[in-house]
């Protein structure tokens, strides 16, 4: 590796030479493994701790490109920093800011041996599912504003009486009015899923009883007999518990309690 030139590039002002972080590329300085690589912990000579990933091949071009593009220019309080780079002929290595508690696996285990998981866990977890085929968006969305996730954002946006159409993925707005209400009516149940306290969550079998009745109002054949031009349409389903969700001309309104909020 010392008889090849190195190309490096710093996103933080950082003093060290490649040799101090190849030598310490050691087995005993493994923190972790993925799909595209090895992760290894780093002392600098400053004291400083890092995070360096090496790519498992130097044909790994696209993955590492692709995280240089990535991270380069995300800052998000959940996700880790990328501090830099370099790389030559034989080998590419990625720097990050080392966060000293733990992996994420360990923490999913530190998670599921402690915490008691019940059906209203569960809920939850189907309510953020519903959000992100709403939203289109990502639970963790580095997009979203001030570093929030996605149910805090769903959050702040219906309790600052934001237009709900606005969580809506954008390729799902402008639909016509009876689609607008169905996917209100979604919108409403996952959040009653998500709420704050367990024992305010709906049991699954109220979910799945309030979903079966949303539904497009549907225009019904006309009996033979009537005259020409004249439709009957089934009622609209009613609202979840809580919730009011109402059908207009051109738009849709969605209104909560101040305690569901």
């Amino acid at each position: 590796m010392e008889d090849d030139t190195w190309e490096m590039s710093l996103y933080q002002k950082l003093e060290f030479s490649v040799n101090d972080i190849v030598k310490n590329l050691t087995s005993s300085n493994v923190i972790g493994t993925g799909s595209s690589g090895v992760v290894y912990r780093v002392d600098l000579p400053n004291g400083k701790m890092i995070a360096v990933k090496k790519m498992w091949s130097s044909e790994e071009s696209d993955a590492f490109n692709s995280e240089i593009r990535t991270l380069g220019s995300i800052r998000h309080r959940n996700i880790v920093r990328l501090l830099g780079w370099c790389s030559n002929k034989n080998s590419k290595l990625l720097f990050y800011d080392y966060l000293p508690n733990g992996s994420l696996s360990s923490i999913l285990h530190e998670h599921a041996s402690i915490q008691r998981i019940t059906e209203k866990s569960d809920v939850y977890s189907f309510g953020v599912v519903l959000l992100e085929v709403l939203t289109g968006r990502h639970p963790l969305d580095p997009t979203l504003p001030d570093g929030a996730n996605l149910v805090q954002w769903v959050r702040e946006h219906l309790a600052s009486k934001k237009d709900p159409v606005d969580i809506l993925d954008s390729k799902l707005r402008g639909r016509a009015d009876p689609t607008m209400h169905e996917m209100l009516q979604t919108l409403a149940v996952s959040f009653l899923c998500i709420s704050t306290r367990a024992n305010d969550r709906p049991m699954m079998k109220d979910v799945v009883a309030m979903l079966k009745e949303i539904r497009h109002v549907e225009t019904v054949r006309p009996e033979p007999g009537l005259s020409k031009g004249v439709h009957l349409t089934a009622a609209p389903p009613s609202p979840p518990a809580r919730i009011l969700v109402s059908q207009g001309s051109s738009n849709c309104s969605f209104a909560f309690s101040d305690d569901s909020i």
